[in-house]
């Protein structure tokens, strides 16, 4: 049902003032109050009208007359809850059974169905009613080898408006005589004959019958049975009338149902509660005694700003947990907190959620068994007794104690947590730092260094051995401070050719050049050195002859000539050929190949020209040619024609077989290629 919500005006008055101004606060608005008592009222017509009335006993859930218990010697007449009404064992199948069954079906569905005790059968079949008019709940238990019933609740009812309302059967105006303590009353024949002669408008028969009346005729007989039904709206009617008799009085109007006929304001809600003396103290240092996320702090947090907070969520996310840890952290803070649900397994479950020591502060009121298949009254009871035996027992020095020594446990462990994820913070740093100074290649974060360490294992591994935790190391170590700094800077400086030179080892003395041979090469180097050192050298005197012009070149040609030379260095394999062919040249030792040389360059510009001239090779490749199976096909026929092989129509050499399955796909200027040159 939509109701319009308006904002509510909400006047700022002070906490203190005039009486007469008492009316400027909400909850003493008169207009505001009507609203919600027509609201409230209209909820109870729809509510009553909801709940259907069970006019006939073949609607109920289960039943068993008492008329049809085998002992009937063992029935009791109950007058205060508690007492014993039947004990049947478990030698007296049929009854036994039937007991048995009504139980089960009110554990299984406690929020649904209730058992009663049922007195009072009228019987009505033109108005199609057969229904108990006198209820009273009862326990049904299984001790041992026997099924227990017992009288609960705290009075019979009357249910006859409930039952009755607009069938015509009765007069709902007219009085009617208490109930009896119970529906197996001694009196309760005499009740039933009053009740019939203040109420009942149609001619009916009476009896003290226990057996239920059949066929036509309106009767009335006592009938007693115990009956497993479906709950009624009596229960509704209770809440709602007390509701109504609430608002009718001069009592502050509640902020939750004033919220269902205006809006008001999270910060109003919260003046609202404190004026009327139901404003707490937020939770500032929650105890959750369970494993606890930022979400559930944060509903904390808001049940101290706020009158209510919706947490909404799919089964299996938590609503219990945080529901428990919400409990614990109010209890601890001594507050009182009142859980409801619509089914009654739900709040067991609860129950079951909580630490034992906190789960003995709670006391549980809904109906049917328990976990432990007591009935509700005796945990109730139960749990009140504990309570008690906890109060009387509570020394508030003691508590004081452990209250502190707890603290100061909580806050050493709170302090050991951060100093915790302080060092965790710490190592993550480390982690991301880079390391500078563990030597060469080995520049970069911790775990990138242990990566290169260990990618290097096979060549670094025999440094195990070595500084291993089990290696025997000499008291001093092999190389001095600085011996050990010059090896790292010949280490970091080192050439491919100083590398060799540790692998290199003198020929045997038959192979080593004659003396004399050796002789001459020393005098030549030492010639050289001549030639070239002092003032009086042989190079410094011809540089000396050089004319004025020459001289002014020299610098530039000397430039060239060392280009060139170093050039010779990129020749590969031919590197000492033309070494050998440049210095014969130089010397004049070799001045006709120099000739010849330089007639043999414009041949080889003629050439560069003709190829420049004749452009790239025009290449087709038919579709459907698989690229990477024809290459190598192709590269070994290359390679027989450029070492002179030719094609032929006999006898095909075997490159010339392989390359032919392809030749027709692939073109070379419009024809299939025979030569290197195509």
């Amino acid at each position: 049902m939509a109701v319009p919500h308006e904002p509510l005006r909400i006047a700022g008055a002070a906490t203190e003032g005039p009486t007469d101004q008492i009316t400027d606060r909400p909850e003493h608005d008169p207009a505001l109050r009507d609203r919600v008592q027509r609201f409230v009222g209209v909820l109870r017509r729809v509510a009553l009208a909801r709940s259907r009335p069970v006019r006939h006993t073949r609607h109920h859930v289960g039943e068993l007359a008492l008329v049809d218990v085998a002992d009937q010697g063992a029935i009791r007449r109950p007058q205060d809850g508690g007492d014993e009404i039947l004990r049947v064992p478990a030698g007296q199948g049929a009854t036994f059974d039937a007991l048995f069954d009504l139980m089960r079906a009110a554990a299984d569905q406690p929020e649904a169905v209730e058992l009663v005790l049922a007195g009072g059968l009228l019987h009505a079949p033109d108005h199609d009613v057969r229904v108990h008019l006198l209820t009273r709940p009862v326990r049904v238990e299984h001790e041992g080898d026997a099924m227990v019933v017992t009288l609960a609740g705290d009075a019979t009812r009357w249910e006859d408006d409930e039952l009755l309302e607009g069938t015509g059967l009765v007069d709902e105006a007219a009085p009617r005589p208490d109930a009896p303590a119970s529906p197996l009353d001694e009196d309760l024949v005499g009740v039933l004959a009053s009740w019939a002669d203040a109420r009942l408008r149609v001619e009916h028969e009476r009896g003290d019958d226990w057996i239920g009346p059949t066929g036509a005729g309106t009767w009335l007989v006592p009938a007693p049975a115990i009956v497993a039904r479906r709950r009624g709206a009596s229960a509704l009617r209770t809440y709602y009338d007390a509701m109504v008799t609430d608002l009718a009085s001069d009592r502050p109007l509640p902020v939750g149902l004033a919220q269902l006929v205006a809006a008001v304001e999270p910060a109003d809600r919260a003046a609202w509660l404190a004026r009327t003396g139901h404003d707490a103290t937020p939770v500032t240092d929650p105890l959750f005694p369970l494993p606890v996320g930022a979400a559930q702090g944060r509903i904390l947090s808001r049940l101290g700003r706020d009158s209510g907070v919706v947490v909404e969520g799919p089964p299996g996310t938590g609503k219990t947990h945080t529901i428990a840890n919400l409990l614990c952290a109010l209890l601890a803070e001594g507050r009182r907190v009142l859980v409801t649900s619509e089914k009654a397994q739900a709040l067991r479950v609860l129950r079951a959620k909580l630490p034992p020591e906190m789960r003995d502060l709670c006391i549980s009121l809904a109906g049917g068994p328990s976990d432990g298949g007591d009935g509700a009254d005796r945990e109730f009871g139960a749990g009140i007794a504990g309570l008690a035996a906890r109060s009387t027992e509570f020394d508030p020095d003691e508590a004081d104690r452990v209250v502190a020594e707890l603290t100061a446990r909580r806050a050493g462990l709170r302090a050991d947590r951060d100093a915790a994820l302080d060092a965790v913070v710490a190592a993550r740093a480390a982690e991301t730092a880079v390391q500078r100074d563990l030597g060469p290649a080995m520049i970069g974060t911790r775990a990138e260094v242990a990566r290169r360490v260990l990618a290097g294992r096979e060549r670094d591994g025999w440094l195990a051995d070595v500084v291993g935790p089990d290696a025997d190391l000499p008291r001093e170590p092999p190389l001095r401070v600085t011996e050990f700094r010059e090896l790292r800077a010949l280490l970091a400086s080192e050439t491919p050719a100083r590398r060799d030179r540790g692998r290199q080892v003198l020929p045997p003395p038959v192979e080593l050049p004659p003396e004399d041979h050796v002789a001459d090469l020393v005098a030549t180097v030492t010639r050289g050195l001549d030639a070239t050192s002092g003032d009086a050298g042989e190079v410094v005197a011809a540089l000396g002859r050089l004319p004025d012009e020459a001289a002014a070149h020299l610098p530039a040609v000397s430039r060239q000539v060392a280009d060139a030379l170093a050039g010779l260095e990129d020749t590969g394999e031919d590197a000492d050929w033309a070494h050998d062919v440049a210095d014969a040249v130089l010397s004049g030792r070799a001045g006709h190949l120099w000739a010849r040389t330089v007639e043999g360059l414009g041949v080889v510009d003629a050439v560069l020209d003709h190829d420049r001239r004749a452009g790239p090779a025009q290449v087709r490749v038919d579709d459907g040619v698989d690229a990477a199976a024809a290459a190598p096909v192709f590269e070994r026929f290359a390679a027989f024609l450029a070492d002179g092989g030719q094609t032929r129509r006999w006898f095909k050499p075997d490159e010339q077989k392989a390359v032919e399955p392809w030749l027709d796909r692939i073109h070379l200027h419009g024809t299939e290629p025979s030569t290197v040159s195509g």
